[in-house]
């Protein structure tokens, strides 16, 4: 659930695990050779075919990223986009503002992409964006585990990330999409790391100004990480009527209407041999309606 990895030519900026080679079958990464929009609700479409195929099979697909958007999208169906929000560059959050003050509040001013999006709705709709009730639908039976860290950890273990994502080659792979069509797109889409280092590359490239490029790239991450957290809890609040606790255990499939739960686990609290065990234990109450509770997974 990472819109970054949708993309081939994005590898050390988006953190993209060696899928390829990986023991447990991976989807959707390097979905994208171009740089073109991939919607939410293409991506809702998609995941459905592929999780239908990970049933079918007797596995348990497992959904993993950050963007708190696509897996909202799992949830509450987004709305069409029209190719409005698809092509529109004038678009700017001063005119969002006018229209819809609260949606425009909480879009970032550089945004374009959201705020192209927003625009849409109301030219398509003549509704405010955030006027609108989202409709629950989920894609499927839902068990969403939201995993954090004390901000002191998190902050540390994000400055290292640049670190090793600079020894990586993160500046090559940059350096590669400049003057080429995915410069602009990603720039558009506002992904952490490449917007900083194009600047850097496109001006007087010395050590100093690379360590403030990646500094930039630090800072942008943890206010991304911060945005996360607002995100969970504001989708908790969208689900909290709607979370159904387990009265004994609780079908992988269900015919009827899909079960949600959620659950949050502090990885600065527990080492990892905890964290599986404590992970193990919530979905202990999982099954197949057939009995077979499928210890092969998908990611």
């Amino acid at each position: 659930m990472d819109v970054a990895q949708f993309y081939a030519p994005l590898r050390v900026g988006t953190a993209k695990p060696d899928w390829q080679h990986a023991p447990v079958p991976h989807h959707l990464f390097d979905l994208l050779d171009q740089p073109e929009n991939f919607t939410a609700v293409a991506y809702r479409t998609r995941v459905s075919s592929v999780i239908d195929d990970i049933w079918q099979r007797g596995k348990v697909p497992i959904l993993v990223g950050g963007s708190g958007f696509y897996l909202r999208s799992l949830i509450f169906p987004p709305l069409e986009q029209s190719a409005v929000a698809e092509t529109t560059g004038g678009s700017s959050w001063q005119e969002l503002h006018a229209i819809d003050p609260v949606r425009a509040q909480q879009i970032e001013k550089h945004d374009t992409y959201r705020i192209a999006r927003a625009l849409d709705i109301w030219r398509s709709t003549g509704q405010k964006p955030s006027s609108l009730a989202p409709t629950y639908d989920p894609l499927c039976s839902l068990f969403i585990v939201h995993v954090t860290r004390e901000r002191d950890e998190l902050r540390e273990r994000i400055a290292a990330r640049a670190t090793q994502m600079a020894a990586e080659g993160l500046v090559d792979e940059a350096a590669s999409l400049l003057d080429t069509p995915w410069q602009k797109f990603v720039s558009r889409k506002g992904f952490i790391g490449y917007r900083e280092l194009f600047s850097y590359l496109q001006a007087e490239r010395t050590p100093a100004s690379l360590r403030q490029a990646m500094d930039k790239l630090v800072t942008q991450t943890r206010r991304y990480a911060k945005r996360q957290e607002t995100f969970w809890r504001s989708l908790q609040q969208l689900l909290a009527p709607r979370v159904r606790q387990p009265n004994g255990s609780l079908p992988l499939q269900d015919s009827g209407q899909p079960w949600l739960r959620t659950c949050s686990l502090n990885l600065t609290t527990f080492d990892q041999e905890q964290y599986i065990e404590r992970l193990l234990k919530q979905v202990s109450q999982l099954h197949y309606p057939n009995g077979d509770h499928g210890h092969s997974q998908d990611r």
